[in-house]
């Protein structure tokens, strides 16, 4: 199993394609001190917000101070890639205004990735993509690890905490519980202390009020994920697990889903690239795309939608079936991202795949699309259920 020796302090920067994009182009023409970075966050945050793809939170600085903190995690990575020249940072809020107009330049190789930042698409996506893995010995590692299997990552809802209340489960009985799910690797006894020590960190030794089922959920699910990745040989806290998480779903290099039925009531994570070796050592991904992965995936999802509408209690033939099932069965199976999987659901209701011998249509449904789910859209349009028919001959 792949063991982290390198520390790595990975930045808590959610959409790093975006920002190292908005930065990079920002800083080539002229907008280049810590306070026009700054704003650049802060205009690139709305931006995101107004497209669908991400969330403005309240903060409780003013306007002169926020994002202070992220745009050092923005710029310190950008000098990690070597695409700003090396620089001091303001290390604390109180150092803040004697770094506005501190300027920042860019080196050689920025100014290659400024140019592709203009542009924009899949050629400055590579590049940042490759610059992350060579700088992030823990995104190295990952990668590593998910080539050899998934990573499973056990998942206890709040309703499940309730049930475990009433059953007196505790530290030992999620730790049991937690183990047996994660399977090879998971050593009980580490679960269960990675377990206490979460609870203890979270809610203190004896607290002084019974934690809510939410709170304890949160604890046990970060514990559970420490305890997942542990199994493999990676030694990470839980912040850095959902930021490297969140990486993969932008870089499209590895997808999770908590929707697997190979292994229920987790999160499971899977490799969604090819890893190239070479020949100093390291590592370059190539991601599965529409080209050479379409057709098995369209087979996938025509069998996931079978198997799961022989164990539905629907006394339809073709019953509706949640779409995020469906697609998570298929995309883990290819090992593939389950954005590629919508891709290749709208072809197939678009009729291509004819050898299939299947009609496939989605509809708008009655199923629920959790959040962790995102969701499946054909000419616009959300669709939550799919059905598959077998087509008629000469239709």
């Amino acid at each position: 199993m792949p063991q982290v020796q390198e520390r790595d302090t990975v930045p808590r920067l959610h959409k790093v394609i975006d920002h190292a994009q908005d930065q990079l182009a920002g800083i080539a023409s002229g907008r280049a001190t810590f306070e026009e970075c700054r704003l650049q966050y802060g205009e690139t945050q709305r931006r995101l917000d107004r497209q669908g793809r991400g969330r403005l939170t309240a903060s409780r600085l003013p306007e002169t101070e926020r994002n202070w903190s992220p745009t050092v995690d923005a710029l310190s990575e950008l000098m990690r890639w070597g695409a700003v020249v090396q620089d001091k940072l303001p290390s604390a809020r109180s150092f803040l205004d004697t770094y506005r107009t501190r300027r920042y330049e860019l080196t050689e190789h920025g100014r290659e990735l400024a140019a592709l930042a203009e542009q924009g698409g899949a050629a400055f996506v590579d590049r940042v993509t490759d610059a992350l893995v060579a700088a992030h010995p823990y995104l190295r590692s990952l990668l590593r690890a998910l080539s050899d299997g998934p990573i499973v990552c056990p998942v206890v809802s709040e309703g499940d905490v309730e049930r475990g209340r009433a059953e007196g489960f505790g530290a030992e009985g999620w730790g049991r519980w937690g183990a047996e799910r994660i399977g090879a690797g998971a050593d009980t006894r580490r679960v269960v202390e990675t377990i206490r020590n979460h609870l203890r960190k979270r809610f203190g030794a004896r607290p002084d009020e019974r934690p809510s089922n939410k709170a304890l959920s949160e604890a046990l699910n970060d514990a559970l994920a420490v305890s997942g990745f542990a199994a493999r040989g990676l030694s990470l806290d839980a912040p850095t697990i959902k930021t490297l998480l969140r990486w993969g779903s932008e870089l499209l290099l590895y997808d999770q889903s908590r929707y697997v039925p190979a292994h229920p009531d987790c999160n499971v994570i899977w490799l969604a690239a090819d890893l190239d070796e070479q020949p100093d050592g390291s590592i370059r991904p190539r991601r599965r795309g529409l080209r050479e992965y379409g057709d098995r995936v369209a087979r996938a999802l025509v069998d996931a939608y079978r198997d799961q509408a022989a164990t539905t209690d629907s006394m339809l033939v073709e019953p509706y079936l949640p779409i995020h099932r469906v697609r998570a069965q298929a995309a883990f199976t290819c090992g593939v991202t389950r954005r590629l999987g919508d891709v290749v659901l709208a072809h197939l209701v678009d009729g291509d795949w004819p050898e299939l011998g299947v009609t496939v249509l989605t509809h708008i449904g009655t199923s629920r699309r959790p959040d962790s789910e995102p969701p499946f859209r054909h000419n616009g349009r959300r669709r939550l259920e799919m059905t598959v028919t077998r087509r008629s001959k000469g239709a």
